[in-house]
């Protein structure tokens, strides 16, 4: 039997992918989209479906399903508007369950991507004013860039 090349094997999950989303992936969605954007963006085919399941079952998204989906998504390049208007309904649904670090990734994820839900923005920087003692050097640049970015302007967060 005659072994798989590189390519070939490149290409084995994303063919299994195809096949058992449901049964296989998608319990594990934010966890494979951090997966595969590590891999780069030359995935293309398998962010697009990614989107379209997000978009389907973000419902069952958890605060840190929906920090993780929507950094891997940002770090590849990837602007799905339906698939972040998905994960901006998940994050005010689930804003309780954010850490200061998934608030400060959502915010950053949304602000690479382009991303200008001013509603998701208002209750990020709420949620972040409330949990700033929990924020790190880290988690304060990226929310002070992301709200930046988005050209937000909360005067009672900056205060």
């Amino acid at each position: 039997m005659p072994f798989a090349t590189a390519g070939q094997w490149d290409e084995l999950p994303f063919a299994a992918f195809a096949r058992g989303f449901d049964e296989f992936i998608f319990p594990y969605f934010a966890d494979n989209a951090r997966t595969f954007a590590s891999a780069g963006p030359r995935k293309q085919p398998m962010f697009a479906a990614l989107a379209r399941a997000g978009e389907l079952r973000h419902s069952e998204f958890n605060a840190l399903d929906v920090a993780s989906a929507a950094w891997a998504f940002a770090k590849v390049c990837q602007r799905e508007k339906a698939l972040f208007a998905a994960l901006a309904r998940a994050a005010k649904l689930h804003l309780s369950g954010f850490n200061a670090q998934s608030l400060a990734n959502t915010a950053w994820a949304f602000a690479t991507a382009s991303q200008q839900d001013l509603a998701l923005f208002v209750v990020l920087a709420r949620a972040s004013k409330l949990r700033l003692g929990e924020f790190i050097v880290q988690h304060l640049a990226n929310t002070a860039w992301s709200i930046v970015t988005t050209n937000h302007q909360d005067e009672a967060l900056f205060a």
